[in-house]
């Protein structure tokens, strides 16, 4: 996962910790899931959103303030959104990585992926075979 990490940094000359990398990289199928009907609607960016404070408040407690989780949230948003026009040189690399995690943060996602799915009007089609995808290759 570090080689991952630090083209992403270089890349887009960016602070981020690895830590908060790791939050990337679990929130990453999670995000392909909500975008995959060609949306990323309200009810699917306040879940993402949801999920991301989740992640980040284990990991600066009472460090920071509100207004820095929120600035937090939005940076996730924003490399999400480089991830998605970027897709064909990080999608592969992004989903490897889900392998160096263990099996119960694996399942986790896995429960995710269908709670994003369901945040607006239920699973799709698309959804689904995403949802298979990711499953078959990258988190058994």
């Amino acid at each position: 996962m570090e080689l991952i990490y630090n083209k992403f940094k270089e890349e887009l000359d960016t602070e981020m910790t690895f830590d908060e990398f790791q939050i990337l990289v679990l929130i990453y199928p999670v995000f392909l899931v909500a975008i995959a009907d060609g949306a990323f609607d309200n009810d699917e960016k306040e879940f993402v959103k949801e999920i991301l404070l989740n992640f980040l408040h284990p990991l600066y407690n009472d460090e920071i303030n509100d207004e820095q989780y929120e600035n937090l949230v939005e940076n996730y948003l924003t490399d999400l959104a480089f991830l998605n026009e970027n897709k064909a040189r990080y999608e592969d690399d992004f989903l490897r990585a889900l392998s160096s995690f263990d099996l119960e943060i694996k399942n986790s996602i896995l429960e995710l992926l269908t709670d994003v799915a369901n945040a607006s009007e239920g699973l799709s089609e698309e959804e689904f075979k995403i949802i298979e995808s990711i499953k078959v290759n990258y988190l058994s």
